[in-house]
């Protein structure tokens, strides 16, 4: 365990050159960001965790080279990076790959601000463990749990909303980001993720 937790803060560490940070003074979050993809956190140690969450196993610098004809050629990406190459992911298995949607990730310390979060848009499903906002295209987590086919799940929503121009009913939807979610459990999804830019 503890050389597990070593290693990947040295990884980080190692990692971290170019980082891209600014704090929005409106809502007092801190906000990274990369490309498509927006990343807001309350603190430092907030976006580590992240990190550590949805760092990936073995298999998938095969599975990346196949889908997306990248490899692991560099030691490193960015988690905006990350979460840009899964989002190209998620559009191959939805078979939508010409989704540019623009996604806002909002990390809540623990399940019970997301679910104050999740309250606060109305929703029907109180316990959901992640969800995507339409309005805003922005997909609410929680760091404290977080895995690769909930991140997918949430992103399959988002290029849903973006891809469809009649959105499809909640159950619909629901049963095609699970299909995703599936998808993505059964691939191992590796690389090497830093906050650097």
């Amino acid at each position: 365990m503890f050389k597990t937790k070593f290693l990947t803060t040295l990884l980080i560490l190692c990692c971290l050159s170019g980082l891209n940070l600014k704090v929005e003074a409106s809502s007092g979050k801190n906000v990274y960001s990369s490309g498509a993809i927006t990343i807001q956190y309350n603190h430092s140690d907030q976006l580590d965790k992240f990190i550590e969450e949805i760092q990936p196993g073995a298999l998938d610098c095969a599975l990346n080279k196949v889908f997306l004809g990248k490899g692991c050629n560099s030691p490193c990406v960015s988690v905006a990076e990350f979460l840009d190459v899964l989002r190209q992911r998620v559009q191959v298995v939805l078979g939508m790959p010409d989704s540019k949607v623009k996604i806002t990730f909002i990390l809540h310390e623990n399940q019970k601000d997301l679910e104050k979060a999740l309250s606060q848009v109305g929703s029907d499903h109180p316990h959901a463990p992640a969800f995507f906002d339409p309005k805003t295209k922005t997909i609410h987590l929680p760091t404290d749990y977080i895995t690769m086919g909930i991140l997918g799940h949430e992103i399959a929503h988002a290029v849903l909303a973006d891809y469809l121009v009649i959105h499809p009913t909640h159950d619909i939807g629901e049963i095609l980001s699970q299909h995703v979610e599936k998808k993505l459990t059964a691939q191992n999804f590796t690389v090497c993720i830093s906050r650097k830019v």
